[in-house]
């Protein structure tokens, strides 16, 4: 255990009961010249080399986020009120914003691999699958910096301050995003941050959750005579879902909603309530484009019941549209192909 809690940085405990560990533990300060980030990746690399546990840390378990979180307001030396670095100018740094798409590797863009495998230092969410973190160099360091709805390790504000700060060390940083990081995944929030701090910095588009699933899973996002659009929605806001109710309720189109799972009751009972028929096809894609998927079709007002007796969990995308009626004909991905409906082949 001694090992591993060298690479905390300071200021940061064990503080529960870990086997191995008899009582509170602190971690030596960095050296001198060195800022609390900098001191971390390189502590990390060195495990990394180590091979601690057999295998490179990646930092799957959760730790990283209360570690970076404490570590960023550590920026002195053990000389009280001296800096302890000074930043390489920012046009020597530079961050890809990379979506990873909806977890199967194999529909990572060239481009994101490359980055991938030049980056330093790989910042990745928690929808990053194991598959594709499989992928990370050897040489780099991988930190987990995600979040979900009752799990959030580091606040948005504090990670945009993490990316800037590694990049002002002159780091190749990739901050690899699930899906496409302009769609729900607040890439152009860091984009803003990363831009306000005169660092370079690039967006590498990967495939939508709503592209990518429905795909998988045999269902088309448009469709002649079943739907002329697609809109994509958030299930998640910091408070009430404020979506015009009226538009998402019209036919002719198809809806996907991004982690809506906790929602789903509402989304069923007010498209509902605004016109919507209780008979209107809907789907549950859990763990899309994964070995894990499972699709689960029903009627918009069975949806949430089903969602329970099948135990879905996050992430899981709601698609609802007269398309869904297509998934059983255009089955690919883990079951034979079925006939195509009497009626659409007229």
């Amino acid at each position: 255990m001694a090992p591993l809690l060298s690479l905390l940085p300071p200021m940061v405990q064990c503080t529960k009961a870990t086997p191995g560990c008899d009582a509170t533990v602190h971690s030596p300060a960095p050296l001198p010249g060195d800022n609390a980030a900098m001191c971390f990746i390189r502590r990390a690399r060195k495990a990394r080399q180590t091979g601690f546990f057999g295998h490179p840390i990646h930092w799957r378990l959760g730790l990283a986020p209360l570690l970076l979180c404490r570590a960023l307001p550590v920026t002195r030396n053990r000389q009280e009120g001296a800096m302890a670095h000074t930043p390489k100018p920012s046009e020597e740094a530079r961050v890809s914003l990379v979506g990873a798409g909806p977890g199967d590797p194999d529909l990572l863009t060239v481009k994101a691999l490359r980055c991938i495998q030049q980056a330093d230092v790989i910042l990745y969410d928690n929808l990053v699958s194991e598959a594709i973190r499989d992928l990370f160099p050897k040489d780099s360091t991988a930190l987990f910096v995600g979040k979900s709805k009752h799990r959030h390790g580091i606040g948005q504000h504090r990670l945009n301050d993490l990316i800037v700060q590694l990049a002002q060390q002159g780091l190749q940083v990739c901050r690899l995003k699930g899906g496409d990081p302009f769609v729900f995944g607040r890439g152009s929030e860091e984009m803003l941050a990363l831009h306000q701090a005169g660092i370079a910095t690039e967006v590498v588009p990967g495939i939508t959750a709503a592209s990518g699933c429905t795909s998988y899973a045999g269902i088309p996002l448009t469709h002649r005579g079943l739907a002329q659009a697609c809109t994509l929605v958030t299930g998640h806001g910091e408070s009430e879902l404020d979506l015009d109710w009226a538009g998402l309720a019209r036919g002719n189109q198809t809806l996907v909603f991004y982690m809506g799972l906790s929602q789903l009751e509402r989304i069923s009972a007010t498209l509902q309530r605004y016109g919507m028929a209780a008979s209107t096809p809907a789907a549950l894609i859990e763990q899309g484009c994964r070995p894990e998927q499972r699709l689960v079709t029903a009627t918009l007002a069975e949806l949430p019941l089903q969602a329970k007796q099948h135990g879905l969990a996050s992430p899981t995308l709601i698609v609802i549209g007269e398309v869904v009626s297509l998934s059983a004909a255009l089955a690919w991905f883990g079951a034979p192909s079925q006939t195509l409906p009497a009626a659409l082949t007229a």
